[in-house]
């Protein structure tokens, strides 16, 4: 048991953040990856980071789905994320 002088901070990684975060950056090293294509991925990161998604990893794929926090549907969402990539 440690005790209290012995504490650290720890950092606790977000794994969601981080691979999409991996995903964009892989997205614009690649050539053949289109500006849509990483607008999307940047708009996906927004949504999650303020909460309106929650993103689910099955077998290394990313699984999307409204956040029980939000008061909005699906196509109140549909009309965010539109907002979101035509602000980028």
């Amino acid at each position: 048991m440690m005790k209290n002088e012995e504490s650290q901070i720890a950092e606790v990684l977000d794994f969601s953040k981080h691979k999409i975060e991996q995903m964009i950056l892989a997205a614009k090293r690649n050539p053949k990856i289109t500006q849509n294509n990483i607008c999307t991925l940047e708009a996906v990161l927004d949504l999650y980071l303020e909460g309106s998604i929650n993103i689910s990893w099955v077998k290394g794929e990313p699984y999307m789905s409204l956040s029980p926090d939000v008061d909005f549907d699906e196509e109140a969402l549909k009309e965010k994320f539109s907002q979101i990539i035509a602000e980028q």
